[in-house]
């Protein structure tokens, strides 16, 4: 599929599950790498429950100078505008519950001041669409547009901050296209908020930056 060999060559995406899919929790353990406050003592039940976020339209929106506006959709294509053309993707929901959307999956490491580590931690954002589940629906291995970030790769980083005592904190992905920024809590049970992002490229002319919308995960899916 054109659309989606576009996205691996030039964001270096991977391959995700597809949305809805479920796996073990794991054995029950303590949270590792964050200690005090909100941030200690969680202990991770073994269950079957997802092990992606969801990304979704936002409640409000509100709205800086110069960003991209719209739907969700018009918002996911913004986003995704540092190296693919908009009508090169199809239609996005922004339902959490539905057959397309956004979702994502990662791993996040926190030191004993609540600074996010880079090196031990990753994330990937996958935005499936409606040329996605057209394929999806004979060839179950179809694979949505993922933008991968892994510090062990030339040009990406990850950082940021959380406050041991509230959990309030932002978690920064940044390549050589833009910035992502989670922007949020994490809670006794998830880590929810909003996502924001500031591309440094653009395929149609404009550099986009905005919000993307709500996201919330599992708080053991992620921080571990």
């Amino acid at each position: 599929m054109k659309k989606i060999l576009l996205g691996l060559v030039l964001l270096g995406f991977t391959a995700c599950e597809a949305p809805k899919k479920t796996v073990s929790a794991g054995t029950v353990g303590s949270v590792e790498g964050v200690v005090g406050g909100i941030l200690s003592g969680i202990q991770c039940a073994q269950s079957t429950s997802s092990t992606q976020g969801i990304i979704y339209e936002a409640t409000q929106v509100q709205y800086a100078a110069g960003d991209a506006q719209g739907s969700f959709e018009d918002r996911a294509k913004a986003l995704l505008s540092s190296a693919i053309m908009p009508q090169e993707i199809g239609s996005i929901s922004p339902n959490a519950n539905a057959s397309t959307g956004v979702r994502f999956v990662g791993s996040l490491r926190l030191d004993q001041s609540g600074n996010v580590l880079g090196a031990q931690s990753k994330m990937t954002i996958s935005f499936y669409d409606s040329i996605w589940l057209s394929e999806y629906s004979y060839n179950s291995s179809a694979r949505g547009i993922d933008l991968a970030f892994d510090p062990t790769r030339s040009g990406q980083s990850i950082s940021g901050n959380f406050n041991l005592q509230t959990g309030v904190g932002t978690l920064i992905l940044k390549d050589a296209y833009g910035e992502i920024r989670f922007e949020g809590t994490i809670g006794a049970q998830n880590f929810s908020g909003l996502v924001k992002f500031q591309n440094s490229q653009s395929v149609v002319g404009t550099i986009a930056k905005g919000t993307l919308g709500n996201f919330s995960i599992a708080r053991c899916a992620i921080v571990q």
